[in-house]
């Protein structure tokens, strides 16, 4: 998707009318990348249907998984909206480019209201997912208030909401508008601060957010890691931290997941914000095939993230593996694995009852705080 500042129209507008027989050797690097976009796009889209299949089974199975599953699913599923069907649109309308095709203007309003939305809808849920794991690692008592499905329906229509809000503005060009650039590319031109404070809220402030509360997790997590390596001296204390850890480690998962999603996302969006400042805006001017090239990194950026999570969480693995041998290889799962999901271990129901939990007196207090789940058994995310 291209969202850029006013000034790269002004620099680029001489190449709008660039016909193919004047770029040396447009004719046959545009039929290279748009192979490698479509191959990208394919990739992407199977893996985050895949992923919300993943996410489906999570929720429909495990109780305790609700909360996380609906964000990621709503999350994944605009991944999934833009690898299926924006992407391949784009790619085409960059192809036709190659047989002398302008896209009209009417494609742009059409195409960018539909990227602008659905970044923005996937920004804000990420963002939400940030908030939700900053409170579940570091105030993990008030877990239970923020992950309900009463919260979690009222949070998710909210975001869209403010998706729309953002979008709605560019379309009927107030505050910016849609246009076609050279290669039928499409881009949104603020016309004042309005349209600039529109895409910080696109783009930078959701990232932003993120970034804040992957650093607030990262401290908490060195902060815990510190604090584990005190030794407990009974081993039935050693048992109920061991349990109680349970949840602190899954909760971790996800967290980690996130953090390495802000971490891709960001090193993909690196190299368009840097060709779109002012002094190397001429690259795309005197080479207009290096825009499809960034695109391609910015699809990337689709295409990979759902491989990371499922190789990050072993819940998703193990979610995977028994949807594929169940419902495509046809095998019968084993008793103890009919559930699709990690449910809670038999060992951690059993957690309220005398001879499976420490005394209070015997758990140092910052086990109580950081490890809350020892005294609700519930909160296994």
């Amino acid at each position: 998707m291209n969202l850029t500042n006013s000034s790269l129209p002004q620099a680029v507008n001489s190449s709008t009318h660039i016909t193919p027989l004047l770029i040396p050797g447009l004719a046959v690097k545009l039929p290279v990348t748009f192979a490698i976009k479509i191959i990208l796009d394919i990739v992407g889209a199977l893996a985050n249907a895949g992923l919300l299949v993943v996410c489906y089974q999570m929720y429909r199975t495990d109780p305790s998984s609700n909360a996380v599953s609906l964000i990621i699913m709503q999350m994944v599923a605009c991944w999934f909206f833009m690898d299926f069907f924006m992407f391949p649109i784009n790619d085409i309308q960059t192809l036709l480019y190659n047989f002398h095709h302008r896209a009209p203007d009417y494609y742009c309003i059409w195409e960018m209201t539909s990227c602008v939305f659905l970044v923005s809808l996937s920004s804000w849920t990420e963002v939400f997912l940030a908030v939700n794991r900053v409170v579940a690692i570091c105030f993990p008592l008030h877990y239970g208030r923020v992950s309900s499905r009463k919260v979690i329906f009222h949070v998710l229509p909210a975001i869209w909401i403010c998706a729309i809000a953002m979008t709605l503005p560019g379309t009927f060009y107030f505050g910016g508008h849609f246009m076609a650039i050279f290669l039928n590319q499409c881009i949104y031109v603020p016309h004042n601060h309005f349209g600039e404070f529109l895409l910080s809220c696109v783009i930078f402030l959701p990232m932003s957010i993120i970034g804040i509360c992957c650093v607030i997790i990262l401290a908490k997590s060195i902060y815990i890691a510190y604090r584990r390596r005190q030794t407990i001296g009974l081993e039935v204390q050693k048992n109920a931290v061991r349990k109680c850890t349970t949840s602190q480690q899954r909760r971790m998962e996800v967290a980690i997941m996130l953090f390495t999603s802000f971490l891709w996302g960001a090193a993909c969006d690196l190299p368009y914000s840097v060709f779109t400042t002012e002094s190397l805006q001429y690259l795309f001017r005197e080479n207009p095939i290096l825009t499809v090239w960034v695109h391609c990194i910015l699809d990337a950026q689709y295409t990979i993230s759902p491989f990371t999570m499922m190789w990050l969480n072993t819940d998703y693995r193990k979610t995977a593996i028994n949807f594929f041998r169940r419902y495509v290889l046809r095998q019968r799962v084993p008793s103890g694995q009919a559930v699709i999901g990690r449910g809670p271990h038999k060992s951690e129901l059993n957690t309220k009852t005398r001879s499976s939990v420490a005394p209070a007196s015997h758990v140092p207090p910052h086990y109580l705080v950081e490890h809350s789940v020892l005294y609700r058994p519930s909160n296994y995310h």
